[in-house]
């Protein structure tokens, strides 16, 4: 993790900033990010960002591409701060760097139907803004090549699950290849994370998404499952859930006031919501540092508490279709 005097340095040489203060944002330190909320002397906020990986610029300068766009279609998300030089990243000592704007306010919770439909609003802003050239931006997490991805992974690793576990990852596996015949939607921009915890909510009580590092093209029905389904998350009671009838149709109706659901994709709802979990188990028993974590039985079991509640979900969900 790079040290606030080397922030400092970064802020006032490559970006023209005055730092007033310096506060670190990560929850988990690690020694190759950072993670900065930088105030300067104009009273601005700023989020400095600093990845210190093999494709860390690629991967800021999409992102930063993106949000510019964002930006000029005038949809609510960080905006970028170029450096001196007019660049979206910058690079020192290995470091690739970019600068957002703060969004001030409060992250989201669940107990709020309404905080969640105006989410879902924010969320159906996204899917419903036009792109001329898709090749203009990466693939999201949400894009239809990881529905096969996670199949493979599945497929490729079962043996790795232990036999009481055995069931859920058939039956993500299935999912997954129903999924991939289901899906008939046209590709848009999706945030590639949508949940409550990357929502902040700003204190004119608007909704805006924060952490767009999986956003990109993608297949707009995955997005919207996985906020329908996260927004039943209790990250007090992980194993704890229950399909929330006012949750999802607050949720439904904020999306719809903004984008339209098309009525075939009534029957894609609940594996749309399965794939954030067979994405989780996929990526887990792919790697193995993951895999022989100490962790992975009780992921384990988040994940098949999550799953037994996706049909539920999606049969309320469906109700409130148009």
């Amino acid at each position: 993790m790079p040290e606030p005097s080397f922030v400092t340095h970064v802020a006032r040489t490559v970006y023209g900033l005055e730092p007033q203060s310096i506060e670190s944002l990560e929850q988990f330190p690690f020694d190759w990010r950072g993670i900065y909320r930088v105030q300067d002397a104009q009273d601005g906020a700023w989020v400095i960002r600093l990845l210190h990986l093999p494709n860390a610029v690629d991967s800021l300068a999409h992102t930063a591409r993106l949000l510019d766009w964002l930006t000029h279609q005038q949809y609510p998300a960080p905006s970028v701060r170029v450096t001196t030089d007019q660049q979206f990243v910058s690079t020192i000592d290995g470091w690739a760097i970019t600068v957002l704007s703060y969004v001030d306010g409060t992250v989201l919770g669940t107990h709020s139907a309404d905080d969640l439909g105006a989410l879902a609003q924010t969320l159906g802003r996204l899917h419903s803004l036009r792109v001329d050239d898709q090749h203009m931006f990466t693939s999201s997490r949400c894009h239809s090549n990881h529905i096969a991805t996670a199949a493979q992974q599945l497929a490729s690793n079962s043996t790795k699950v232990p036999q009481a576990f055995h069931s859920l990852l058939t039956d993500l596996h299935a999912s997954m290849l129903a999924l991939q015949q289901q899906i008939h939607h046209d590709l848009c921009i999706t945030h590639g994370d949508c949940w409550y915890m990357n929502a902040i909510k700003a204190h004119d009580g608007s909704v805006i998404l924060i952490d767009w590092d999986q956003a990109g093209i993608g297949l707009p029905l995955l997005d919207l499952g996985n906020l329908l389904l996260t927004s039943h998350f209790d990250l007090n009671q992980p194993l704890c859930l229950d399909a929330d009838d006012t949750k999802i149709k607050a949720i439904m109706h904020g999306y719809q006031q903004q984008c339209h659901i098309v009525q075939h994709d009534k029957e894609s709802m609940a594996n749309a919501m399965r794939f954030l979990l067979a994405f989780q188990l996929g990526s887990y028993v792919a790697d193995n540092a993951l895999f022989m974590n100490p962790d992975f039985p009780f992921v384990l079991q988040k994940l098949q508490a999550r799953y037994n509640v996706t049909r539920d979900i999606a049969d309320i969900a469906v109700q409130y279709f148009g």
